[in-house]
């Protein structure tokens, strides 16, 4: 019932050293055990993983102020049924994708894609029918992200502490995936998410 999004702010930009509490938002009443977070690039939007099981879902906020979670109410949830556990989060930057990690425990260690007809809509989203699969690189995948072109996606084995990265040949699209390194994510033990700062 407690479950929060923190907010951060910096005095140098993607410097973490300079880093002030903000505020937080609490969701705890929607989703009990967050998993996932990503914004709208225009800040006006958020989206958060419900890790419930068979169970999980989107929860999707409006913000009438961009980035500041004091400003978010709650828009709707979105189950996405063919995805359970989920640990990571990510849209395609016109809001047309989002992709689905699932990794904890008994799951089946694999990114799923989905697309929305209509951009940003939630109720418009449907599965695609592709699912990259990381069990052979890890049995606990954690997070989702891509490079600023679509090109490159990683995910993190939390139990291994690695890195695990993907060339695409199209970008965002996760059927043309090759796997392309692991890279030793030490000190950071047990990582739970993982995104790249611009450029």
């Amino acid at each position: 019932s407690n479950s929060k999004v923190q907010e951060f702010t910096m005095s140098t930009a993607y410097d973490v050293s300079t880093v002030t509490y903000v505020d937080g938002y609490t969701v705890g009443g929607k989703a009990s055990s967050l998993s996932g977070l990503d914004f709208k690039p225009d800040g006006t939007r958020m989206f958060i993983c419900n890790d419930n099981g068979s169970d999980s879902n989107i929860h999707e906020y409006t913000l009438s102020t961009a980035f500041d979670v004091s400003t978010a109410s709650f828009t709707r949830t979105q189950a996405v049924g063919t995805v359970e556990n989920v640990s990571g989060l990510t849209f395609k930057p016109d809001g047309t994708k989002v992709y689905l990690t699932e990794g904890r425990t008994g799951s089946d260690d694999k990114t799923y894609q989905f697309s929305m007809s209509t951009a940003w809509d939630l109720t418009t989203v449907s599965y695609d029918s592709v699912a990259l699969d990381h069990s052979s690189y890890t049995s606990n995948s954690q997070g989702a992200t891509f490079n600023d072109d679509g090109t490159k996606f990683y995910t993190m084995d939390s139990g291994a502490h690695y890195v695990i990265e993907y060339t695409l040949s199209s970008a965002y699209a996760l059927n043309t995936a090759s796997y392309t390194s692991e890279t030793y994510t030490n000190p950071a033990l047990s990582p739970a998410g993982i995104i790249f700062g611009p450029g």
